[in-house]
């Protein structure tokens, strides 16, 4: 009677209506795996019972029992081959493994749990112990399985946390518009470069860049055509670009900014005569503008190596009177400047 209460029992977070779990037995003799069957029966477990290491590779393969009882002496493949085999597979490697031997020796133990068992029961079977000895490796399989189940939950949500953090930082720094990079995530840009080299003495580069005459094209063409014509632009000035490390930001209206990092003057000018040739190509018409009867741009280029003592929004000043004198002598041109002292 006391075993049988003893092994009754069961953990407040089981469900009494449902199994108590799903034992696979292996033993080649048949006297064995009835004993252990009925007791186990008996208690609430399902049973399964295979004679050989061969069938429970098999049973086991196609439907990983929760708890496995294994007989260590079984012709063919002993018991520790079988554990071996079953705990090199990812599908199986998990479930628990209960030696059963009638060896008492410490060594044969001890290779039992190199082998990956998580337990050993000598022979003759104690109803008792193998009761309470089975539960608490299946609570122990039970509650590494729920652990399992969060990790996985926990990092899926992770990545979707990952997803949207990335979205919103994608919203934070991208026009909404042109797709290139807004106003406050080139000021971010244009400090960290300057100060990386100012360390490395490396010259920066800044092209400004406007639409000419983009008010007037907005009167005659209409603002939605408008917003087309800063999309063509935008997209034209980003192809522009060969290197990762450059980039083209939306400066405010029909103003965009492209910044070049390790880039000399005549690596800036190039690029600007590459621009040009590219906003010719789209031949976009605009009959209001002064400049030509077509969609153009002028450009305003600055070079120069940054410095601790100078301000980094010079750039963007220089830039830009550079950008003023573009403009003053007709449009459709970039003009420079450069200061590499």
């Amino acid at each position: 009677m006391t075993t049988d209460s003893g092994a009754n029992t069961s953990d407040g977070g089981d469900n009494q209506n449902s199994k108590r779990g799903d034992i696979l037995i292996v033993d080649d003799q048949i006297e064995n795996i009835q004993f252990l069957s009925t007791m186990l029966m008996d208690n609430g477990y399902e049973v399964r019972q295979v004679l050989s290491g061969k069938q429970a590779l098999k049973v086991v393969d196609y439907d990983p029992p929760e708890l496995i009882l294994l007989d260590i002496m079984m012709p063919e493949i002993d018991g520790y081959e079988v554990c071996r085999q079953l705990k090199s597979n990812s599908r199986t490697c998990q479930i628990p493994i209960i030696f059963l031997s009638a060896k008492q020796q410490l060594s044969e133990k001890i290779k039992g749990f190199k082998v990956g068992g998580v337990d050993y029961i000598t022979k003759p079977f104690v109803v008792a112990e193998v009761i309470c000895r089975l539960e608490t490796h299946l609570k122990i399989y039970r509650y590494q399985n729920l652990l399992n189940q969060e990790i996985v939950a926990r990092k899926k949500v992770e990545q979707q946390l990952l997803i949207a953090n990335q979205k919103l930082e994608q919203i934070a720094n991208i026009d909404g518009l042109t797709g290139v990079y807004n106003r406050r995530y080139f000021n971010d840009l244009l400090s960290k470069e300057w100060y990386r080299l100012c360390r490395e003495k490396q010259p920066l580069s800044m092209i400004m860049v406007d639409i000419d005459c983009f008010k007037e094209y907005n009167d005659t063409y209409g603002h939605l055509q408008g917003d087309e014509v800063l999309k063509a632009i935008a997209s034209t000035l980003k192809s522009s670009l060969q290197r990762s490390s450059d980039f083209v930001a939306r400066y405010g209206g029909e103003e965009f900014v492209i910044l070049l990092p390790n880039t000399d003057l005549q690596g800036s000018i190039t690029i600007c005569e590459n621009i040009s040739l590219k906003i010719m190509e789209l031949a976009i018409p605009h009959r209001g503008s002064s400049a030509s009867n077509s969609i153009t741009i002028s450009m305003g280029v600055h070079c120069l190596i940054p410095s601790a003592k100078i301000n980094p929004y010079t750039l963007i000043d220089k830039s830009d009177d550079a950008l003023y004198l573009a403009k003053k002598e007709g449009r459709n041109c970039f003009r420079y400047s450069v200061d590499l002292e």
